[in-house]
């Protein structure tokens, strides 16, 4: 079991060495970051996106004069996020897994691989360990921002100190505009 063990390492330290070493999997990369990124601002600000239909949402509702629902925009848009990122991992890890063994073709090693004392299912095991921790590193940042909005639903903010801000905010002359006083008037109410 030790010596299948070490050549399961040995196939998954070539595999990894190799993803990292060759170009098509830093644009293979390249490419599922940036789509990632797309997704990411269109589904949070684009004219369908989640910002924008809560803004709707709370235009109907002070128009009918019906109280609003809650929603929880981060929940709504991590499910949103994720579901489109799973349809694109669809496509990205068969790529990335049926370059296998053609690359293994390509170099000349696949009958060397053929014919070695290992067996195929480890063969197998050790490249399917490669392109897991690859499409894990893919996903690594997603996770992070997964991490930092979770941390920002447990953030509390009063809701005291929001409409302090919101009347003084209304008070100051020239809200909104690059010389107003309004952001600055709302950020020393909210810190006293």
């Amino acid at each position: 079991m030790g010596i299948v063990l070490s050549n399961i390492i040995a196939i998954y330290r070539r595999e990894l060495q190799s993803y990292f070493t060759s170009p098509l999997a830093y644009a293979i990369a390249t490419i599922f970051w940036l789509l990632s990124g797309y997704f990411f601002v269109a589904l949070l600000l684009g004219d369908q996106g989640i910002l924008q239909q809560v803004a709707t949402a709370e235009l109907q509702a002070g128009q009918t004069g019906q109280p609003l629902q809650p929603i929880d925009v981060a929940s709504e848009f991590l499910q949103w996020f994720l579901s489109v990122m799973s349809s694109l991992a669809l496509f990205i890890l068969p790529i990335l897994s049926m370059g296998l063994y053609a690359e293994e073709r390509k170099r000349g090693t696949l009958e060397l691989l053929a014919t070695s004392p290992i067996t195929n299912w480890a063969v197998a095991v050790g490249k399917l360990l490669g392109v897991v921790t690859f499409f894990t590193v893919l996903v690594l940042p997603l996770v992070a921002a997964k991490i930092v909005l979770s941390v920002r639903e447990e953030i509390n903010i009063p809701n005291d100190n929001i409409a302090a801000a919101n009347s003084i905010n209304a008070k100051c002359p020239n809200k909104g505009t690059a010389g107003g006083t309004g952001g600055l008037a709302a950020l020393k109410a909210i810190a006293s």
